[in-house]
């Protein structure tokens, strides 16, 4: 994969997990290597439209810095341009919703860096 990509010169990935039912650890494998040779290619990935237990998986693999998550397709592409105002996720509000509420919980977006 990392050849195809970096030889179009596309080598910043905005990746739509939506339709993405269930991430396991292989799947967060696959986006750690994908990552690692975005960013040695001087690239990144940006995810986004991912589910709360998606993103549950990712606090609880602690990949929540590693891996930028967002809200939707705009904001994973905002991300790419440094003076952009960007929303992520806030993942702090979402473990602290996930303790208070349960499993039923929807992520919380922040503005900012």
């Amino acid at each position: 994969m990392r050849g195809r990509i970096v030889k179009t010169g596309k080598i910043r990935l905005a990746l739509d997990l939506g339709h993405l039912h269930k991430l396991d650890t292989t799947g967060l494998g696959t986006l750690l290597f994908t990552l690692a040779n975005l960013r040695k290619a001087g690239g990144n990935l940006a995810l986004f439209n991912l589910s709360a237990s998606n993103i549950e998986l990712l606090t609880e693999a602690k990949l929540e810095t590693v891996l930028e998550v967002f809200h939707d397709e705009q904001d994973a592409i905002d991300s790419f341009f440094p003076d952009r105002e960007l929303k992520r996720y806030d993942i702090l509000q979402f473990v602290e919703s996930k303790k208070l509420n349960g499993p039923a919980s929807v992520p919380v977006i922040r503005k900012g860096p």
